[in-house]
């Protein structure tokens, strides 16, 4: 009895952490999860076509402004690029749920998608504590805004770990070590391809509120005018649509990654018979 009071005692710190855990997955639930990544996603179509009314604004004001015609040109690019990979990001936006359901992969515990699941929600606290922070201490309101969309990534991330059948994992009784390398590479893989959703969504959110921040330097004097529109034309409106091509790319990714995989697994198979 005294044997197992002390075992008890000595795993006091693991058995608190367990009970975090647990409520952490009760919050973290796949309803929130499919509701968040389909609004975000949503919002993010929403937000490319604002990135592209305000793009074409924000042109036109320097234009004005600098008394010159190239920046009007330079905006209507702009909305002919956005519109083009808004296209591809919708004919594309569905295509990774599609690849998850059709290429299940296995493990033989939750043990490592729960410990993932918990260190990224501890470095999402981290990032939103440390940001705040720097905002608080007299750093610019953007270096929280960044701390905060790393924190919803961290949760979103956590959520799809903490819930497998999202991302077609299934839990086997018995596997080979290389095998299990594998089941945690796909893993891996696949929830990011989960999150591709969401981070469309934020991502393009941030980079619409970077463009909006950086437009209304163009009302200033014409020197730093000059500056936001090169700040404009050289990393805003570019991160924007380079974003929404986000599930095309990550869709290529998958399927080549994928292909390395099926190999490998083939490879262990011929060697196991």
């Amino acid at each position: 009895m005294e044997q197992k009071s002390e075992f008890a005692a000595h795993l006091f710190a693991v058995k608190l952490v367990e009970r975090l855990v647990e409520f952490f997955k009760g919050l973290l639930t796949t309803d929130l999860l499919n509701f968040c990544s389909r609004w975000l996603y949503r919002i993010g179509h929403f937000a490319l076509l604002a990135a592209a009314g305000l793009g074409f604004l924000f042109a036109l004001i320097y234009a004005a402004k600098a008394n010159k015609f190239t920046p009007f040109f330079t905006g209507i690019q702009w909305i002919l690029i956005i519109l083009v990979v808004q296209y591809i990001a919708h004919k594309f936006g569905t295509a990774g749920e599609a690849l998850i359901k059709k290429n299940p992969s296995y493990m033989m515990s939750k043990v490592f998608m729960n410990c993932l699941a918990f260190l990224l929600l501890l470095y999402g606290v981290f990032k939103f504590f440390e940001g705040l922070y720097l905002w608080i201490s007299g750093n610019p309101f953007g270096v929280f805004v960044f701390s905060l969309a790393q924190f919803a990534i961290c949760v979103f991330a956590a959520m799809v770990y903490y819930n497998p059948s999202e991302i077609n994992v299934e839990l086997v009784e018995e596997q080979s070590a290389g095998q299990e390398a594998i089941g945690i590479i796909t893993l891996l893989i696949k929830g990011f391809m989960r999150l591709v959703p969401i981070l469309f969504g934020a991502l393009i959110l941030f980079g619409l509120y970077m463009e909006i921040r950086t437009g209304l330097y163009l009302f200033k004097d014409p020197l730093v005018a000059g500056g936001a529109w090169d700040m404009m034309q050289g990393e805003a409106v570019p991160m924007i649509y380079k974003v929404a091509l986000l599930p095309f790319l990550s869709y290529i990714g998958f399927v080549v990654l994928y292909l390395a995989i099926d190999v490998i697994r083939a490879l262990l198979s011929l060697h196991k018979k």
